[in-house]
């Protein structure tokens, strides 16, 4: 069995991920509240970090700075020579956290002078970039490298009854620039809105949920509210999640939208129509069983949780 080591800074994928037949060297672990730890996922401690770097077959960076950087420091320390895979999870236009102003510009500009090194690292090392789909691919503009769109947990999220009139939005530290936190501020004035997530706002609720509140509230909530905007994707995780429990969607258009408006989720402009269609889908029983089912009907088309670990399973073995 191959053995990854990685960190365990993105547990939502990483769960995703454990679906492969693979074991996963974590070290100190993620909140097992947020996902539980499948049985291929070891925790290790500080201490123990150069042993299980030495014996794995595949080191797994979520993160270019400090994951990638510090694989590129330890890479000569090592009597094997790992293969290190990058994820690229989001697009080299997304500035993080940072809004405007002069910070941001930096970010992005640092993240300009990076791409030309990224793109020769696979010449010296035995290093792979995944992209999480071909949009963040594109901004990247870096050669090789493997697409591999998530997995849709089918099997785990089951439809739902979708009874209760709140719309739901999930999303951590939401002050970041892909999400449209201005216009979720407004409906979280004019709607009861329930919004899950860590973020420092004591304006949203009920926050910080366990996976298994999470799961209920997928499959109770009279639609699921998406939204993202460039340079985010037209999705994220917690999108599919709500599409497998066969949640009606709400979404802000975007030019690689995977939706498409009455066809298979609602797609909105402004506040005052994410409003309208909530309203209607609240009194509308069979507008939210006829979305829902499409919704999920395109998780199972986009997001075959088959292909993700075909694809993952053939990469880390390869």
């Amino acid at each position: 069995m191959t053995t990854v080591f990685t960190y365990g800074r993105h547990p939502a994928y990483l769960y995703l991920l454990s679906h492969c037949d693979a074991e996963f060297i974590i070290p100190k672990g993620w909140e097992e509240s947020t996902r539980p730890r499948p049985n291929n996922v070891r925790y290790i401690t500080e201490s123990e970090v150069p042993a299980a770097l030495a014996g794995a077959d595949v080191w797994l960076s979520h993160l270019i700075t400090p994951d990638l950087l510090y694989f590129l420091r330890s890479y000569t320390e090592v009597e094997s020579s790992p293969r290190i895979i990058q994820i690229m999870h989001g697009r080299a236009d997304r500035a993080g956290a940072i809004r405007t102003g002069p910070l941001a510009r930096l970010y992005r500009t640092l993240k300009q002078q990076i791409t030309p090194i990224l793109g020769v690292l696979p010449q010296a090392l035995d290093i792979e970039y995944v992209y999480i789909t071909d949009y963040v691919a594109q901004s990247w503009g870096m050669s090789p490298g493997t697409v591999i769109y998530p997995g849709a947990l089918l099997n785990e999220i089951e439809p739902g009854s979708h009874s209760e009139p709140y719309p739901l939005t999930v999303g951590n530290n939401l002050g970041r620039p892909h999400f449209a936190g201005d216009i979720l501020s407004e409906l979280n004035r004019e709607l009861k809105m329930w919004v899950c997530g860590a973020n420092d706002s004591t304006e949203y609720s009920p926050g910080y949920v366990s996976w298994t509140e999470l799961r209920s509230l997928y499959q109770s909530c009279c639609c699921y509210l998406n939204l993202l905007r460039p340079p985010e994707n037209s999705f994220n995780l917690a999108t599919i999640e709500a599409m497998c429990a066969g949640t009606p969607i709400i979404t802000l258009s975007h030019p690689q939208s995977i939706f498409t408006h009455r066809k298979n989720a609602l797609v909105c402009e402004t506040v005052e129509e994410i409003v309208y269609w909530v309203e209607r889908l609240k009194s509308e029983k069979s507008l939210r069983m006829r979305l829902g089912t499409a919704a999920r009907s395109l998780a199972e088309e986009i997001f075959p949780m088959n292909s993700f670990i075909k694809n993952w399973e053939s990469l880390l073995y390869s």
